[in-house]
């Protein structure tokens, strides 16, 4: 067992020439191979570890050990990764926003402003509900 902190371990996409993609890589296919649509996560922050997790299978960023024949069945998952992510931001509204940002750390806050914007949870949500919820994570507008 390691005493790493689990959010050191959680894979993050910074863009396709960044160095940190390669140690992603790894646990990347290892959480698409342990996704099941029927079972996706509930936890806003595995759901955003799963969307960093999409990215890198959109770039084609995998182990060079794997065949052609599994990279494809791993970019297989990229429509169900990303109904997964969609549907857990679509149910965001005014009675639970505040519980699904609650503690999410600094590296996802761009993805969860992006996520909560595209499934028009701004829409949904009170600016009295919103304010002080992302305030109490620390996230940052503007």
């Amino acid at each position: 067992m390691s005493d790493e902190d689990p959010d050191l371990q959680r894979v993050r996409f910074y863009g396709v020439d960044d160095l940190a993609a390669g140690w992603h890589v790894p646990r990347a296919v290892e959480l698409v191979e342990q996704f099941d649509p029927n079972n996706a996560p509930t936890n806003t922050v595995d759901v955003l570890e799963l969307h960093n997790v999409q990215k890198y299978l959109e770039h084609g960023l995998l182990p060079s050990t794997l065949t052609d024949a599994e990279r494809e069945r791993v970019k297989e998952r990229i429509p169900q990764i990303r109904s997964a992510v969609a549907r857990h931001f679509s149910q965001v509204d005014n009675s639970n926003f505040a519980a699904k940002v609650h503690g999410i750390g600094h590296d996802y806050h761009a993805d969860l402003l992006d996520l909560l914007g595209r499934s028009g949870a701004f829409n949904r949500c009170d600016a009295s509900t919103v304010l002080p919820a992302l305030t109490s994570t620390c996230v940052r507008l503007g």
